[in-house]
Order: structure tokens, then C-alpha cells, then sequence
């Protein structure tokens, strides 16, 4: 379990530290956040925390993983980019409506 998650710390690690060198080359300038983003998510998809947490929310642990998961920039990152995904699916309302 220990490895999966340093497994996943080492991918967003490297990712990030791509990501910052290809930008300073000038090589990466629209959507760079939304790759960081998945970068993180990523990380939250592997751990065996947030796995567990998602297919039992109604577990005994689920309450004490949730106040781990206010705190962690890989969860913090992975319910970003899933509302960033939401909002691209929705069609906007003309005006700036709201529903």
C-alpha cells in the first residue's frame, strides 16, 4: 500500500517537474494548470485511501479518510478537475442564467 502511494507522489513529482521545464522552454503555455491537475488527480486515483473512501462512502473509516482528503493537494486536485470536467459537459445558459 506504502508503495502505491509513493509510487504515485514520484509519477506527480516527475510530471510537475516536466511540466515546469517545458514551460520555461516556452514549449507549454495553455492548459499547463489542467495538466498539473491531472497530474495530482492522478496520484488520487491510485491511492488506496481515496479508492476505498469512493466504493464505501458509507463505511466506518469514510468520515476519518474524508478529513484526510480536505487536506491533501492530490484529492484537493482530483475534485477540481472533475468539476472543471462537469462544467465543459454542461452547455452554459444564455445570459449567464442560472438553473
Amino acid at each position: 500500500m506504502l508503495l502505491w502511494i509513493l509510487l504515485g507522489v514520484l509519477v506527480g513529482f516527475l510530471a510537475g517537474s516536466v511540466l515546469t521545464f517545458l514551460a520555461n522552454l516556452g514549449l507549454v503555455a495553455d492548459g499547463r494548470e489542467k495538466v498539473m491537475l491531472k497530474a495530482g488527480a492522478f496520484v488520487c486515483s491510485i491511492c488506496p485511501l481515496c479508492i476505498y473512501s469512493r466504493s464505501k462512502p458509507e463505511s466506518d473509516l469514510a468520515p476519518a479518510i474524508g478529513k484526510i482528503e480536505k487536506v491533501c493537494v492530490f484529492c484537493k486536485a482530483f475534485r477540481r478537475l472533475r468539476r472543471i470536467e462537469r462544467e465543459e459537459q454542461e452547455p452554459s445558459l444564455p445570459g449567464g442564467a442560472c438553473r
